[in-house]
């Protein structure tokens, strides 16, 4: 873990349809950091935080689009979310136990003025289901990391 802030700069070329979105140059820097026990200075979240946020995100639109689609008002949605890490595998102090998240835990708090605690549960059933960021957590992903020298150095 280095000290202070380490930006991510994100450089994708995001694709719909298999096509890159030319209309699409938003630039911006992500900043991570750790707290102090794992060497950081705790200033900015963490890439365990980044994996809640995305997941929170993609909720949050899942939920407005599905709602909207089946005519549910959402007026309130709260998305309460929990990972555990079990730091001895990143530390490499027990090579059984994987590095990654054992288990992520949402507790939604959804309310509507137009909708029963059924419907709003068929809707959190389908919000899983349809998810993007959540079956990109929940299932086996390809990821293929190279890197690239700098010779000009």
């Amino acid at each position: 873990m280095a000290r202070g802030r380490t930006p991510a700069r994100r450089h994708h070329h995001p694709l719909q349809n298999g096509k890159v979105i030319a209309s699409r140059t938003a630039t911006y820097v992500f900043e991570s950091e750790e707290p102090t026990p794992l060497l950081g200075t705790d200033k900015a979240a963490n890439p365990g935080e980044y994996i809640l946020q995305a997941l929170a995100g993609c909720y949050a639109v899942t939920y407005a689009l599905l709602a909207t689609s089946r005519g549910i008002e959402l007026s309130s949605l709260t998305l309460d979310m929990q990972v555990d890490f079990d730091l001895q595998g990143l530390l490499g102090i027990d090579e059984s136990i994987r590095p990654g998240g054992k288990e992520i835990r949402v507790d939604v708090r959804a309310q509507s003025p137009n909708a029963t605690t059924e419907q709003l549960q068929e809707l959190t059933d389908l919000v899983q289901q349809r998810s993007p960021v959540r079956d990109t957590l929940a299932n086996p992903v390809k990821v293929t990391t190279t890197l690239l020298a700098d010779e000009a150095r």
